[in-house]
């Protein structure tokens, strides 16, 4: 029998991973909020398209339990990745206490990553909701706003197409978009010709780069 220290220690660590757990869910919600003014804001951002939202509620949550506490994530060198927090000291906040903010600007990222020494790739994402056009209504689609540095940093490549480039980042370049596979199964049956092409999204059409495999 273990004894009662080992059991509180194993208390203070499972109640420490639901709470990672819920905090995730709502860094989930403030990131749709803030990833919903990016692409307005940001026309130059990439996207890469998952399936349609609309999973029952329970669902969603083991989905979230399972990638987080569960299982490793599924790309190469994962013990390698970080994530990069704002910390705002009490002389610098405006309420005189200490934040932590979910990330960073995009401004700054972009600023960074070119002076970093530290990391081999510096990448930013977010997540929105998009409608995708097509029939006699649309289809709601998660989409994640994301910088080109994102397949080179995980080592995950489109099987079809290509992936994303410094150009399509730059401004009055084309909205480019990466469809996940299940997606391209679904709303494009699979069809080739589906890469190469201009898809609406929220009545704004995006050039369809490629095609990558959904993560597990």
């Amino acid at each position: 029998m273990r004894s009662r220290a080992a059991r509180k220690a194993a208390c203070i660590q499972r109640s420490y991973l639901i709470i990672s757990a819920v905090m995730w869910l709502d860094d989930a919600r403030r990131d749709l909020q803030d990833a919903a003014r990016t692409l307005r804001a940001s026309p130059g951002f990439t996207a890469v398209v998952a399936l349609a939202l609309g999973v029952g509620a329970n669902t969603a949550v083991f989905s979230v339990v399972k990638a987080v506490l569960l299982q490793p994530l599924a790309v190469a060198h994962a013990d390698r990745l970080v994530r990069v927090y704002e910390n705002v000291p009490p002389a610098e906040s405006p309420d005189g206490r200490p934040h932590r903010f979910n990330g960073m600007f995009t401004r700054d990222v972009l600023s960074a990553r070119g002076r970093t020494r530290a990391l081999s790739h510096m990448m930013a994402h977010g997540i929105g909701i998009v409608t995708l056009a097509g029939g006699s209504h649309g289809v709601r689609l998660s989409l994640a706003p994301v910088t080109p540095e994102m397949f080179a940093m995980l080592d995950a490549y489109p099987i079809l197409g290509r992936p994303f480039t410094a150009d399509d980042e730059q401004p009055g370049g084309d909205r480019v978009v990466i469809l996940s596979y299940g997606a391209w199964q679904r709303y494009f049956a699979g069809d080739s010709q589906a890469i190469g092409r201009s898809i609406r999204f929220n009545g704004t059409g995006r050039f369809s780069a490629g095609i990558a495999l959904d993560a597990d």
